[in-house]
């Protein structure tokens, strides 16, 4: 009547056994001292098959999945001294919505440009300017340690497309997606309980925007501010 999964087991102990074939419940008074030794023997061979079980159960329990189990390592990177226009092109042709941007020479994590920041700054007539000035240095970032319920919390809870992973000073060593948590899910849906109704809609909505085929920018007034765009843009050093 319980889980549709859960099971119970009546073991016998060898020393209740062998109790039973000394006569069990017919041993006398005189022979108490003797009952309280065969009692003491069988709650110490319960803790040891308690003990084996528990042990056996404990390995059976998949590790907890980390950030670096899920993330994507060929990651595509842009240099603080590219040109508006060169982001923009190597975006667009990767089929990206956004990348970070690290320093060539250390792989350190600078910043993170959006394909809506170079339309906006080729609207501007800024193409030929370098993408230093525009990138947005305000990241979140997660490290290789975390755990996948907390990346999972993290996009959902904060509306996050991509989580650069850094490891040890601050070089960029992957990204993570909401593609990613996805793959995940999907990959490991057999081993998860069920969630609830409300997680479910979380990830539906979550899948609903993935799946979605329209362009990260539309054409707009350059004069007008976009909900996405930062208050201001710092200047990151190379």
């Amino acid at each position: 009547g319980g889980h549709p999964k859960a099971a119970a087991a009546s073991v016998r102990l060898s020393s209740n056994k062998k109790t039973e074939e000394e006569g069990g419940a017919d041993v006398p008074a005189s022979g108490a001292s003797d009952g309280s030794a065969v009692d003491e023997e069988a709650l110490a061979e319960a803790r040891e098959l308690l003990s084996q079980v528990r042990a056996a159960v404990e390995a059976q329990i998949p590790n907890e999945v980390r950030a670096e189990s899920v993330m994507t390592t060929d990651v595509v990177c842009l240099e603080p001294d590219q040109t508006v226009d060169t982001a923009k092109a190597i975006l667009t042709q990767c089929r990206l919505r956004g990348a970070p941007v690290v320093n060539p020479r250390s792989g350190k994590l600078l910043g993170l440009l959006k394909l809506s920041d170079t339309v906006r700054a080729q609207q501007n007539g800024k193409g030929n300017d370098k993408i230093k000035a525009i990138v947005r240095t305000n990241v979140p970032t997660v490290t290789p340690e975390m755990t996948f319920l907390e990346l999972e919390n993290c996009i959902m809870d904060r509306g996050i497309g991509r989580l650069p992973v850094v490891g040890e000073g601050g070089k960029l060593v992957g990204i993570i997606t909401r593609t990613d948590i996805l793959r995940h899910h999907n990959l490991y849906a057999s081993l998860n309980s069920p969630s609830t109704d409300a997680r479910i809609a979380q990830r539906q909505k979550l899948h609903d925007e993935v799946e979605e085929e329209e362009p990260d920018a539309q054409p707009t007034d350059p004069a007008a501010p976009s909900p996405d765009s930062p208050p201001h843009a710092e200047r990151a050093a190379a």
